[in-house]
Formats: C-alpha cells, sequence, structure tokens
C-alpha cells in the first residue's frame, strides 16, 4: 500500500492494469543508462469497477490524487478509499462524459478531458462547475490530453481534431491555435526544458518553438506511430511511448528503443511520468 500511495502522489499516468517503471540514470554527457526495473499490478479497491481502465492520475492543489478511468471519475480521500465525482449522468458508455481520458490541475480548479468535451471541476467540492464541447468552440468533441502551463492561465487541450487552448481567466477556448495538428487525435503533449511542447498523435511526432513546427515520424528515428505518451527526464531526454514500446530520443540525433524484450510486459505503452526527485521513469502499459 505505501508504494500504491507514493505512485499516485508522485502525479503518475498510468493506462491499464499493468504498471512497470524503472529508475533511470544519467552520465555527464546526458546519456541514459538503466538502473533497474521493477513492477507491480494496480490495486482495484471495492469502490473502483473491476476491468475499469485507469487512464490518468493527477493530484489536486492539495495534494489529493484523482483518478481518469473509462468508468467515471474517482478521488482518493483516504488511504484506501476511492469516492466516484459525479457529472449528473448515470450512463458509462463509450461516449458518455463519465468516460474520463486526462485530467489537468490549476491553481483550485480541476480540468477534466471526457469524451463529451471537457469539464472545470472545483476540487474542493467536487462539483460540476462549467462543461465545454464543440458548441463552445472545440475541433473535437473527445478531449484525451490536457497541458496546463506554468502559470495556470493557459490550458492545452488535445482533441480527437487537433489542438486548441483554453484560457482560464476568460473563460475562452482560442480555436486560432490549432496550427498543423488540425485534424490529429492528440494522444500526448509535453514541455522541454527549453520551452518547447511536444505533440504525440495518430500520425507521429511534432514540436512547437516559438512560431516554428517541426514534424518526425518513422524516418527520423520513431519506433512506431500513433505516439500515445510523452514525458521529459532531468537530462532533457524525451521519453515517446507507442506499439514499440519506448523510445528515448535526446533531442539532437540519437533515438534508442526500449522493446518487449526490455520492458518485459508488452510493448505497448500508453504512459509515461517521470518522477524528479528520485529520477524514476514510471510506464503505464
Amino acid at each position: 500500500m505505501t508504494t500504491y500511495n507514493r505512485a499516485l502522489r508522485a502525479i503518475l499516468s498510468l493506462l491499464a492494469a499493468s504498471i512497470l517503471y524503472l529508475i533511470v540514470t544519467s552520465d555527464i554527457r546526458g546519456q541514459v543508462s538503466v538502473a533497474a526495473w521493477s513492477g507491480f499490478d494496480i490495486i482495484a479497491g471495492d469502490t473502483l469497477v473491476v476491468g475499469n481502465a485507469v487512464r490518468n492520475i493527477q493530484a489536486d492543489y492539495t495534494g489529493r490524487p484523482w483518478l481518469a478511468t473509462s468508468r467515471g471519475l474517482y478521488s482518493q480521500f483516504s488511504a484506501d478509499s476511492f469516492s466516484l465525482a459525479s457529472f449528473g449522468v448515470a450512463s458509462y458508455h463509450q461516449e458518455s462524459v463519465n468516460n474520463i481520458f486526462a485530467i489537468a490541475s490549476g491553481t483550485t480548479d480541476l480540468y477534466v478531458g471526457t469524451a463529451q468535451g471537457f469539464v472545470v471541476l472545483d476540487s474542493a467540492s467536487s462539483s460540476d462547475t462549467t462543461r465545454y464541447d464543440t458548441a463552445d468552440g472545440l475541433p473535437g468533441q473527445l478531449v484525451g490530453t490536457l497541458q496546463i502551463e506554468v502559470d495556470a492561465d493557459t490550458l492545452w487541450m488535445g482533441t480527437i481534431k487537433g489542438l486548441t487552448l483554453f484560457v482560464v481567466d476568460s473563460a475562452t477556448i482560442n480555436t486560432s491555435e490549432i496550427d498543423s495538428t488540425a485534424g490529429k487525435l492528440i494522444h500526448a503533449m509535453a514541455i522541454d526544458c527549453t520551452g518547447g511542447t511536444w505533440y504525440g498523435s495518430d500520425k507521429g511526432l511534432e514540436r512547437q518553438y516559438l512560431s516554428y513546427w517541426f514534424s518526425y515520424d518513422t524516418s527520423d528515428g520513431l519506433s512506431s506511430v500513433p505516439v500515445y505518451a510523452l514525458a521529459v527526464d532531468t537530462s532533457g531526454n524525451l521519453w515517446i511511448g507507442n506499439d514499440a514500446g519506448v523510445d528515448v530520443f535526446d533531442m539532437d540525433t540519437t533515438w534508442t528503443n526500449y522493446d518487449d524484450d526490455s520492458l518485459g510486459v508488452g510493448p505497448q505503452v500508453r504512459a509515461l511520468a517521470h518522477d524528479k526527485v528520485d529520477n524514476i521513469m514510471w510506464i503505464g502499459t
């Protein structure tokens, strides 16, 4: 239970019933080496539906973990108890607002990406404050990934039809920011040490830096597309989760792949999160 709760509070991004992590070390040149592997299974409490896919875990501003699952949004209020946040909809089918894909934590609010747009939630009261969908300017109804900027004023949203942003102070959706991601299913986002933003989609990998866009696919070094997960480690390397395992890009010319033989649990990687304190990369399969 101690390891499980630590994993929750480390703000992990996990996808299925099997979780694997590795301890990453780097030499002076920033090259990656694998120091140790370890794995464990998710613990399903009585309040969680059996077979429920856990897609994302985030902590709110109080440190309380929230779980995005295929059958609702759960929050942890004690060491071994989770409660279900209600959106006022009883249905849990695939296109329901209860089909949760992503979570991002703001100053006080929680932002929740669902199959029916995204929800701004008061995390203290767990009340559904405001919902947004295509009628409000979203390019696609399904919101699969969320990334809030450091100043908590801008929320980037990856939808089934491209990228857009939500301006928190004015509560408006900026539909002019889709750019080269238009029409693409955005699975993941990550910000590197130079301030560039990376996007993983059904078409490959893209990086936005200032007004410039750069694209990467299998011809550049990716082992597989789509790209499902992204994370940046303390040495600045980009970790990329796909159907071939994990690719590690040194932001220059070197690509390294950790495949099924390395992972030991199957090559399909759907989530990544880096613990900067202990230099651990968490991998969800």
